[in-house]
C-alpha cells in the first residue's frame, strides 16, 4: 500500500533525525529546527516510536505493487523497527529513574548516531527508488 510506503520513508527519516539529533546538531546546526519541538512534547517520541513500530510491522507484510513479497521492502522495515525500539528506550531512560547498565544502553548510546543516519539514508533512498530490492 502506498500510505505505508510514505509512512515508512517519512517515520525512518524524522525519527532517524531523531536518533541522530545530537550528533547532526554539532556536524549541522541548521538542522536544529527539527529537534527542537519533539523536545518540548513529552510523548512525541513514544508516539514516534510506536508508529514506527507499527509501520514496520506493516511494512513486511504489505509491499508496493509488483515488488517482490516482503523481501521487497526489508531494509525499509527492518529500519522502522529500529528506529521504533532506539525511540522507544530513549523514552524509557527519560521517564524512570533507575539507572541501568546493560548491553542495550550500552548499544543504543554509542551507536544510535549511526542507527539514525542510517534509517535517514533507507528512507531517503526509499523514497527514491521504491521499487529496488531490499530497498
Amino acid at each position: 500500500m502506498i500510505q505505508f510506503f510514505f509512512l515508512s520513508v517519512l517515520l525512518n527519516v524524522v525519527g532517524g533525525a531523531l536518533l541522530a539529533s545530537d550528533f547532526l546538531n554539532e556536524k549541522l546546526p541548521v538542522i536544529s529546527w527539527l529537534n527542537d519541538p519533539f523536545r518540548d512534547m513529552a510523548n512525541s517520541r513514544l508516539i514516534l516510536g510506536i508508529l514506527s513500530i507499527i509501520v514496520g510491522i506493516f511494512k513486511l507484510l504489505s509491499v508496493i505493487s509488483g515488488d517482490v513479497k516482503i523481501v521487497g521492502d526489508l531494509l525499509p522495515a527492518l529500519s522502522g523497527l529500529l528506529v521504533g525500539f532506539g525511540l522507544l528506550v530513549e523514552y524509557y531512560r527519560t521517564r524512570t529513574d533507575v539507572q541501568t547498565e546493560n548491553n542495550i544502553n550500552t548499544i543504543l548510546d554509542n551507536y544510535k548516531h549511526i542507527f539514525g543516519t542510517a534509517a535517514i539514508g533507507v528512507g531517503i533512498l526509499h523514497f527514491f527508488f521504491p521499487r529496488v530490492l531490499f530497498l
